[in-house]
């Protein structure tokens, strides 16, 4: 097969993997409708989990952590759609200047999974970083996140990026940075 042949089939596969990526969107849309109907959380972590090392486990040699990636970004995708349908809320944004800097701070519960999930979140809606640090609570019971980005304020991308992080963390707050 030469290199053309070989591009023709690969275009084939994205539009068959696009085509199952938009049915699996819709599908977490009546899986949210379920769960809001039944006042269920929209992220069950051992569900994914098992989910995860199940995808992992069934590749190829070599190719778990590119599973474990890929799935995971789908499920990531598709959380995010699911907190636009179920309302959950964006924090508040009042004076943000879109030309400067912004400040979030969070905390988390201490999880694994948590550093992933705010990666996830930054670059599922293109946010970018300037800075992330992290601080652990002296009693270890919470994680701290300092980000600071540079947004516009307004971007529908930033304030699904807000919702998913007022969804996935204890607190979320945003400031303003001076210059």
């Amino acid at each position: 097969m030469n290199l053309e042949e070989s591009r023709l089939q690969i275009d084939k596969i994205d539009k068959e993997l696009f085509d199952l990526f938009e049915k699996r969107l819709k599908l977490a849309l009546d899986v949210a409708a379920y769960k809001k109907a039944h006042q269920m959380t929209i992220f069950r972590p051992e569900r994914e989990q098992a989910i995860l090392d199940s995808h992992a486990a069934a590749a190829n040699p070599g190719h778990e952590n590119y599973t474990r990636t890929f799935f995971h970004t789908c499920m990531e995708c598709g959380k995010c759609d699911q907190l636009i349908f179920m309302d959950t809320p964006i924090p508040s944004l009042p004076g943000i200047d879109p030309k400067k800097p912004i400040e979030i701070e969070l905390s988390f519960l201490p999880d694994d999974s948590v550093q992933t999930k705010l990666l996830y979140l930054l670059l599922i809606h293109e946010i970018h970083l300037i800075s992330l640090e992290v601080h652990h609570s002296p009693d270890q019971n919470l994680i701290k996140y300092r980000i600071i980005c540079n947004v516009l304020a307004s971007n529908a991308n930033f304030q699904e990026f807000l919702r998913g992080l007022n969804y996935y963390s204890c607190s979320c707050s945003v400031h303003q940075l001076s210059e």
